[in-house]
């Protein structure tokens, strides 16, 4: 319980939504109930390899909204995280309390640069990420079917985290058995990843099948929309690099020198994802930047961290064993008081952030959302609004179908070109200057002063009915509403 309040206190974000949960509830929700917003260009294309997730998700929001799917599935991520983290305490042998110090240490700041989470908002890789940690348990305790079992449901939500932990799995297997392989005793238990990981191995037949290859689409999914996840040269500072160095070193040197198989095993699978890092740094020397769409960094970004911790933890924990008696028994009074006070700390910090989860409170809260709490009550469900492309929270507020937005990109190259194209519209028809957010929003300040030619261009070519201005402006359309300085306008008749 104690490490279920530590994690949900660090970990939940009360209040409002997270960024990805305002694009991946959606979509779910579209997943289920696809008259929602039947016109919708985004929420409409493929998404198989979101399956389950929206399977589990999708539901959720029908019963409970948006809101509440994120909080009945936080809590569900929260509590797969605590229990893996448990059974992960429990198979290396760290004592509970050190444990659970490291484990706030980690959860403070989950990412190496990368800007990858382990947990936090209800999303797919949030529920993959325990899965991994569980098969990483099993299979340092040899429990292959409970480790092949983990680990295809990691792959089934979340191919690329289910993927790359496979690698570092079968990695550090090899390192830690020298040339023996696996007997058939143990492989044999390969049907129950077959099993658990079947939506995970047909989304990766299916991509590998639809040989889309790279290609202008994918060089502006890596440069424009995700350069902070997977461009070394778009991270700022060198203080990363130096982590990658000293985190590299600590696993390296446990892998050689420690006598403990498990801690070798776990060590060893931090090193193959050290390798997965250095992949992804070879692409970008290389100016393979489309391949960078793989998100080489992703894996270690995490497990990095969060093994270099876990082996401080350890090694504080059989520091504690050497103690005479006496002092282990002021050493345990100590742990207990540790935990006590990380338990009242953090149940204080969770008591302010829940008036937040009363149906009464609104999240997704903007200078916007008195328009768009209008627009969901007052227009048509499959009518299209060339809104400001840097405002995230159109559909769970308006439930409205935006022109483009930058937050809710596709994931395949042909439509990464048409997501482009569209904020290529929305500026005006000049190629957006920059990357990333601050990229979105000089188009929405562009989108202020598109004249009256260019929005019915946008209208005929695009089918928008809308136009939402954050000020008023002398334009030959329609007026439908006006509120806190923001005018919506209706650019055909429908």
């Amino acid at each position: 319980m104690t490490l279920w309040v530590v994690v949900v206190a660090r970990s939940f974000a009360f209040g409002d939504f997270s960024n990805n949960e305002l694009d991946v509830l959606p979509v779910a929700y579209q997943f289920v109930n696809q008259g929602w917003l039947p016109g919708d260009w985004y929420l409409n294309l493929a998404t198989a390899y979101r399956g389950p997730f929206n399977a589990l998700a999708g539901p959720l929001a029908a019963a409970f909204g948006f809101k509440g799917a994120a909080i009945i599935g936080r809590l569900i991520v929260h509590t797969l995280f605590a229990s893996a983290a448990l059974v992960f305490l429990r198979t290396f042998r760290i004592r509970f309390a050190i444990g659970l110090l490291f484990l706030l240490l980690f959860l403070n700041n989950q990412s190496l640069v990368a800007l990858e989470r382990m947990t936090g908002g209800f999303e797919a890789k949030t529920v993959a990420w325990p899965f991994v940690l569980l098969s990483i348990a099993a299979l340092a305790r040899r429990r292959w079917p409970a480790a092949f079992a983990a680990a295809g449901i990691a792959l089934s939500f979340h191919v690329l985290v289910g993927l790359y932990a496979l690698a570092c799995a079968a990695g550090a297997v090899l390192l830690t058995r020298g040339t023996q392989l696996p007997r058939w005793r143990e492989l044999r238990h390969v049907w129950v990843f077959c099993l658990t990981g079947a939506w995970g191995l047909y989304a990766v037949l299916q991509h590998l099948v639809g040989g889309e290859g790279g290609g202008d689409g994918w060089m502006i999914y890596v440069a424009f929309r995700v350069p902070h996840h997977v461009l070394p040269d778009a991270w700022m500072g060198g203080l990363w690099i130096a982590k990658l160095i000293v985190g590299s070193a600590l696993v390296g040197a446990v892998y050689l020198r420690i006598t403990s198989q498990r801690m070798r095993f776990l060590a060893a699978y931090a090193l193959c994802s050290v390798g997965l890092f250095g992949i992804g740094l070879l692409f970008s020397v290389l100016d393979k930047t489309d391949l960078l769409r793989f998100y080489w960094f992703r894996f270690p970004d995490s497990i990095l961290p969060f093994v270099s911790l876990m082996i401080v933890a350890y090694g504080a924990s059989r520091g504690l064993d050497t103690w005479s008696d006496a002092r282990r028994r002021l050493a345990h009074g100590l742990e207990v008081a540790l935990v006590g006070v990380l338990t009242v700390l953090s149940a204080a910090e969770i008591a302010p952030g829940i008036p937040s989860l009363r149906p009464t409170v609104r999240w997704a809260d903007s200078a916007q959302a008195p328009m768009y709490d209008w627009i969901a009550r007052n227009t048509p469900r499959d009518a299209v609004f060339l809104i400001d492309p840097s405002e995230e929270t159109f559909y769970v507020r308006a439930e409205r179908s935006p022109f483009v937005s930058y937050k809710h990109a596709p994931q395949s190259a042909p439509d990464v070109r048409e997501w482009y194209d569209r904020l290529t519209a929305a500026n005006g028809g000049r190629t957006p200057a920059g990357f990333g957010l601050r990229a979105a929003r000089r188009i929405g300040d562009q989108l202020d002063e598109l004249d009256a030619a260019q929005l019915e261009q946008i209208r005929d070519r695009f089918g928008v009915n809308f136009y939402v201005a954050r000020s008023e402006r002398q334009l030959p359309f329609r007026v439908e509403h006006r509120i806190d300085g923001t005018t919506l306008y209706r650019l055909n008749l429908k």
